[in-house]
Order: structure tokens, then sequence, then C-alpha cells
């Protein structure tokens, strides 16, 4: 299992690198920039000089997982407070979503932005009964959305990742059957079940565009698509990342639950060597004791924090 935790997290920060190039960008866009695709993290680096930095789709997780371990529980005063002082830092990449959350009320739309911690959750759920796994996700989306949409969004996502890493879903097909048995049997908002039906009849990954693309419920459809349909990791993150938009979030999500299938190895060591730390979250994490005094890779923070949120009873 904690190979398999391992590989999420790799596989996830990778996505968020990968995605850097082309995020907020047009698909039509893209084509002319790179017209032999996005192969590297760095195709577009002549006009995008931080392509593999850290965003906040990587940067909260860290944040979330080293609140939790460093509290033994999930304490959401806590965990916001490391937020708002990530955003205050300098260097971060941050969406109007996140500071709009922090420094004023909570949202009640259903912006994908609420799936960005699912990854770090879903290991936090792992051999929980499902009355505390419901509890504890929905004290953690809470912090950003107070929609009912959202919040099962946010739980599936993470039910996802939970399944993946405690290997009971051995493939894409059989992950979606079985978020579908449970969108059931836990009364999730019956447009997730909708959604994932839909998904498992597609014979190619739907594009949505302009504000859809920041939606929660689209971009579960396009990531879980794009799992059933695409044939290798690499594969699914360069077709994700070359349609632009919300490109770093999509990539992390499809990133971490084909990687917690295929395992580490599906992962592009050339990929994985682009890889750096937002100076924001660097600075934040240094003051931790364990990576105080070494440059911090995002492959060993993968390995360490794959190890010690398994070990974590919260």
């Amino acid at each position: 299992m904690e190979e398999r935790a391992y590989a999420a997290l790799l596989g996830w920060f990778t996505g968020d690198g990968f995605g850097s190039q082309s995020e907020g960008r047009e698909e039509q866009e893209l084509s002319l920039l790179a017209p032999d695709g996005l192969t590297e993290v760095y195709t577009l680096e002549s006009i995008y000089e931080l392509c593999g930095m850290s965003s906040e789709s990587s940067d909260l997780s860290v944040l979330l997982a080293l609140s939790m371990l460093d509290n033994k529980a999930l304490l959401a005063d806590h965990v916001k407070a490391c937020y708002r002082r990530y955003v205050k830092g300098e260097g971060a990449e941050l969406s109007p979503e996140l500071v709009s959350s922090l420094e004023h009320e909570t949202s009640t739309t259903e912006s994908a932005f609420i799936l960005s911690r699912s990854l770090v959750m879903g290991l936090a759920l792992i051999g929980k009964p499902a009355k505390r796994q419901r509890q504890l996700s929905n004290l953690e989306s809470a912090l950003f959305s107070t929609s009912s949409l959202a919040q099962d969004a946010a739980y599936l996502m993470s039910l996802a990742f939970s399944l993946t890493i405690s290997e009971k879903a051995e493939d894409a097909s059989t992950l979606v059957g079985l978020l579908q048995q449970l969108c059931s049997k836990l009364a999730l908002d019956e447009r997730l079940g909708q959604m994932l039906r839909t998904c498992l009849g597609r014979t190619e990954v739907k594009h949505y565009e302009g504000k859809q693309q920041k939606m929660a419920l689209p971009l579960l459809d396009t990531v879980f698509s794009t799992l059933l349909l695409s044939d290798s990791y690499e594969s699914g993150v360069r077709l994700l990342a070359s349609r632009g938009g919300n490109a770093r979030l999509c990539c992390a999500l499809y990133g971490g639950l084909a990687a917690s299938l295929e395992g580490s190895d599906a992962v592009p060591e050339r990929w994985i060597d682009e890889l750096f730390v937002s100076p924001a979250l660097d600075s934040m994490i240094k003051k931790q004791t364990l990576f105080k005094r070494e440059t911090i890779r995002m492959e060993k923070l993968a390995r360490t924090l794959a190890t010690s949120l398994l070990e974590l009873e919260l």
C-alpha cells in the first residue's frame, strides 16, 4: 500500500508540474505554440520560465498533510492558518478562489478548487468507517465551500484515491464501478452517479470550455473519462495539458489516480527531474525539523508523506 501511496503522490506532483506550462491557456493557442504537442515539462519554457514549479494544487496538499502530522488530528483552524501564511508568502501563484475563500466568506459555488486536497484526504480516510470518512472529508472541504455538491465531489474524489491506494481497485473500470456503488450507498448527490455512468459510456474525452473548466462536476468527468480511455500515465497527462484551462489541477488529479493504478514507474523520470518546489512552500516546510537543512525535492516529499500519512491515526 505504501508503494501505491508514493506513486499517487508522485503522479500528482508531476501532473501539477507538467500542467504548469499550459495553465490558463486555450487549446488553440497551445496547438500553435507547440505544433508537435507538449512532450516535456519544459516544452513551453520560452514563454513560461517556471515550468515544473509546484502550485497550490500540490502546495496546499503538502500543508494539509504536515498540519495533520504535526497535530495528529485534522484541526480546521490550524489548517486554515497554514493556508493563510502560504498565501502571504513570496513566489506563490494564487488562484482567485483560494484568496477569496481565505480573506472573505466561504464560497457557495461548486468550484473545482474543492478537489485540490483530495489525494491527501484520501490517504487519511483509508481504514476509517464511512461515518468518520464523511466527517473528516466535510470538515476539510467546508473550509472552502458550503455547497453540498462540491463537498460530495471532494468526498468522492478522496474515496477514489482511498480505493486505488488500498488496492481495492486494480483498474479504471473497476474503480468507476465501485464509486458508482458508493454514490448510491452513501446517498451522494445524484449528479455524481450520473457523471460516472456517462464516463463509462464515452468513446472520447469531452472538451469543456470557459467557466465549466473551473467547476467540480465537469472536471471530474474529464479526469475519470481520461482515466478510462488513456493507455498510459504519460498519454493522459499530455492530453489534459494540451487542452489548457485548469490544466494543473486536472493533470494532478488524473496523474495521482493513473500512477496509483499503474505504479510509480509509469511516471516519466525525465519529467520528475524537472519538478521543483515553489518558494512559498519551500519557506514553510523548511520550518519543519525533518526538512530544515536540505534541498526539498518533490520525489522525496512524496516518499516521506506516503509513509507518514499511512501511519497516521486520526
